[in-house]
Formats: structure tokens, sequence, C-alpha cells
């Protein structure tokens, strides 16, 4: 893919689970652009999703650590 054609977005979204990095991702690494990966995005739908249905805020920062320890966990149980 052509870094032109990308133009003067802010962000991309990568719709790929893995790798976490892709052809795509590669050729728009850059401070200005924000990549949203697909668990990036289900991660903050899952978020506003459940306080809304629960009618509270969520504490983002505590469900990202939460969520990042059993990715951890589950990444070396299958290595």
């Amino acid at each position: 893919m052509a870094r032109s054609l990308i133009g003067s977005q802010s962000w991309i979204f990568d719709a790929t689970y893995t790798p976490l990095e892709t052809d795509f991702s590669k050729i728009v690494i850059e401070p200005k652009i924000q990549i949203i990966s697909q668990i990036e995005l289900l991660l903050h739908l899952s978020i506003d999703a459940f306080g809304f249905w629960i009618n509270q805020t969520i504490d983002e920062t505590l469900v990202r650590k939460e969520v990042l320890k059993i990715l951890i966990l589950s990444f070396k149980a299958n290595i």
C-alpha cells in the first residue's frame, strides 16, 4: 500500500488481530498518526457498552491493566 493513499489522516484502523504489527501499520508509523488495532477498538467499545449497561463510569485504566495481565498470561500459556 502506498503511503500517499493515507493522506492527512490523524488515525488509522487496522482490523487485524494478529500480528499486532502489520504491513499496513508499518507504513504509517509517525508521531502524528494513531494506529487503532482491532483489539484496541474491541476494548474501547466493551468498556463503553458495559458502562452504559450498568449505568456507571468504568475505570478504563484499571480495565486495560487487568486485560493486559490476562493477555500476557494467555500468551505465556500458549508458548
